[in-house]
């Protein structure tokens, strides 16, 4: 059985969590949520930039798809 590899995308999820800290805090800003103010929307986008990251650090693999790779040829039929 081959052994497989475990990737991690910690960068991926960096810029996942900086885009979703941008949106969740702009939109909070124009709902009257919390103020309007450069430093909020600095503080959202940064703690989702280290969540993200952390998440595609250590968050549970998915399942690798398609098939196995054979690691030897098949033997050749005998005649």
């Amino acid at each position: 059985m081959p052994a497989t590899t475990l990737k991690r995308h910690p960068v991926r999820g960096a810029i996942w969590g900086l885009l979703f800290g941008t949106g969740l805090g702009l939109l909070l800003m124009v709902m009257a949520i919390v103020p309007l103010s450069i430093t909020t929307l600095i503080i959202y986008a940064v703690v989702n930039t280290s969540l993200g990251a952390a998440w595609g650090m250590f968050a549970p693999a998915k399942k690798p798809k398609g098939a196995p790779v054979a690691l030897e040829p098949p033997p050749a039929p005998m005649s």
